[in-house]
């Protein structure tokens, strides 16, 4: 039998939800991982911040301005974003779980009994509805390693596209984003076989490689601003 009760449980710290719990304060996110907004942070996905309506979203721009993760013309500093946005949820006093695992919802009293677990065991909490983010992003069968690089000629992105990879821009004039499909497996092996690739064909290259993370999608630019505002009108 459940005791607490919340109005709102929202599943994972994605954007969506994140936008959510700063309009409303009575809500719980359950975020099975360790670190918010996975869907950027955790892919090094490319992202911009437009579609920013209400206050809310407008100060939650502010918040990244601030942390020099988003520039005046919209661009997010993907790889920095997880310290600016611990520090807004703490300034809204978001509660939220990490490494808590939804496992299901059972109706009771016009609302819901959410069963989850985490790492000290099985819990249930009342709630009035439960939320999650909608998907929207392409998905694709392979996996996606990708790499934040530096200092990269024109003739060697015309190379590295030639191999097979895609190339972006990054958040700085000299950083880009390089997008490989790599065979399933674990971050490590995956890591392995993109470090692989890369010396085969790149060997005498001086081009640095500084952040590598994993992925299940595309490399669709994403609308930061347009996925937190849809939590915060939802």
């Amino acid at each position: 039998m459940q005791s607490r009760f919340v109005d709102t449980i929202l599943l994972g710290a994605s954007a969506f939800c994140l936008g959510y719990a700063a309009a409303h304060a009575d809500s719980l996110i359950l975020e099975p991982g360790e670190t918010l907004l996975p869907e950027l942070t955790a892919t090094l996905r490319p992202a911009r911040f437009e579609n920013a309506q209400s206050a809310v979203t407008r100060d939650f721009a502010a918040r990244l301005r601030e942390a020099d993760c988003l520039t005046e013309s919209g661009v997010v500093d993907t790889p920095s974003l997880a310290p600016a946005v611990a520090a807004y949820a703490r300034a809204h006093a978001m509660r939220i779980l990490f490494r808590s695992h939804f496992v299901e919802k059972t109706p009771e009293n016009g609302g819901f009994t959410v069963t989850y677990v985490s790492v000290d065991g099985l819990h249930r909490i009342g709630c009035r509805r439960v939320l999650s983010a909608p998907q929207v992003f392409d998905e694709e069968k392979k996996s996606v390693l990708r790499a934040l690089v530096s200092d990269v000629t024109e003739e060697q992105k015309t190379k590295i596209r030639a191999a097979g990879c895609t190339v972006v821009p990054g958040f700085t004039a000299d950083e880009w984003v390089v997008s490989l499909p790599v065979p399933d497996a674990d971050y490590a092996a995956a890591c392995g076989y993109f470090e692989d690739f890369w010396k085969e064909r790149f060997a005498l290259w001086n081009v640095q490689i500084d952040v590598m993370a994993q992925a299940t999608d595309d490399l669709i630019d994403a609308d930061l601003g347009a996925l937190f505002e849809a939590g915060v009108t939802a």
